[in-house]
C-alpha cells in the first residue's frame, strides 16, 4: 500500500513540475511502466485531480487540488493571527504584504494583501515562494537549524531566475548567516527583473521561526533605501504576530 502512495504522489510532484507531458514521457522520467501509470492516472482524472488535454494527449493537475489546496490555507490559524496586522501594514506603506509559511520544507505564500498603487506584482496564495532567491523564503530558512540549511544547499537546485539571483552555494550560506545577524531578508530583483522585498521572521511560542511576512514594491516606485526605511514598521508587525503565537521575546517559552 506505501508504495502505492509513493507512485501516486511520485506522478503528482512530477505533473506539478512538468505539465503538459505525454503519458511515454512521464513513465520514462518515472522509471515506471507505461500500464502502470495509464491506470492510476485514469482514476485520477475521474476524480478530478489530473485532467488530460484529449487533443495533445498530455497532462495537467487537476482542479480537485484546488479545493484541497484553498481549504488547507482558508484554515491555517496563522491567517487570522496575522490579519490584523498584514492589514495595517498595507495601509501604512501602500505596499504588497506577503504572509509565507514552512510547510513540508517548502516555504509557501498563504496571504497576501494587494499595493494600493495603481501598478501591481503578480503572485498568487498558495504558490511556493523559492527559497534561495526570496525574501520571505531565505529569512524563514536563515533561522533554520544548520541541518536544514546544509540540505537546502545539497538538494535544493539555486535557479537562475534574474542575473541577480544567487545560485553559488557558499554564497547562499554567507547570505544566510549575514541574515541572522541583520533580522531581515531582501530580494534585491533576485527573483523577478523590477520587484525588491524586504521580509522580517515570525516566531512562535517554542521561539522557532515557520513563517514570514514581507513588504513588496517595484523599482519603477522605490528605491532598495526608500523600502528599507519601512524596516521598523514589518518588524513590528512581524513581532506583533509572533506574540500571537505565544512568542515570548525574553525566553521564546511562555507558562
Amino acid at each position: 500500500m506505501i508504495k502505492s502512495y509513493d507512485k501516486l504522489f511520485s506522478i503528482l510532484d512530477y505533473i506539478k513540475t512538468h505539465p503538459h507531458e505525454k503519458l511515454q514521457t512521464i513513465a520514462d522520467d518515472l522509471g515506471m511502466s507505461k500500464s502502470t501509470l495509464h491506470r492510476i492516472v485514469k482514476e485520477l482524472i475521474e476524480y478530478a485531480i489530473l485532467t488530460r488535454d484529449d487533443k495533445t494527449l498530455t497532462y495537467k493537475l487537476g482542479t480537485r487540488l484546488l479545493e484541497y489546496g484553498s481549504a488547507v490555507i482558508e484554515n491555517l490559524d496563522i491567517r487570522k493571527d496575522a490579519d490584523e496586522s498584514i492589514s495595517r501594514l498595507n495601509r501604512e506603506t501602500k505596499e504588497t504584504i506577503h504572509l509565507a509559511i514552512l510547510a513540508d520544507n517548502r516555504v509557501v505564500y498563504v496571504d497576501k494583501r494587494e499595493s494600493l498603487h495603481a501598478i501591481r506584482m503578480y503572485s498568487l496564495i498558495g504558490k511556493e515562494a523559492p527559497i534561495h532567491c526570496t525574501a520571505v523564503g531565505k529569512v524563514i530558512a536563515a533561522f533554520q537549524p544548520q541541518t536544514f540549511i546544509s540540505r537546502i544547499l545539497q538538494d535544493h537546485k539555486l535557479d537562475a531566475y534574474t542575473p541577480y539571483t544567487i545560485t553559488d552555494k557558499e554564497k547562499l550560506q554567507e547570505e544566510l548567516s549575514n541574515i541572522r545577524k541583520a533580522g531581515i531578508a531582501l530580494d534585491q530583483e533576485e527573483h523577478e527583473s523590477g520587484i525588491i522585498c524586504v521580509a522580517a521572521p515570525i516566531r512562535d511560542y517554542k521561539n522557532e521561526v515557520y513563517a514570514s511576512i514581507s513588504i513588496t514594491s517595484i523599482t519603477q516606485r522605490m528605491a532598495l533605501e526608500q523600502l528599507l526605511d519601512l524596516k521598523e514598521m514589518l518588524v513590528t508587525a512581524a513581532d506583533a504576530i509572533s506574540r500571537k503565537l505565544g512568542y515570548n521575546r525574553n525566553d521564546g517559552i511562555t507558562g
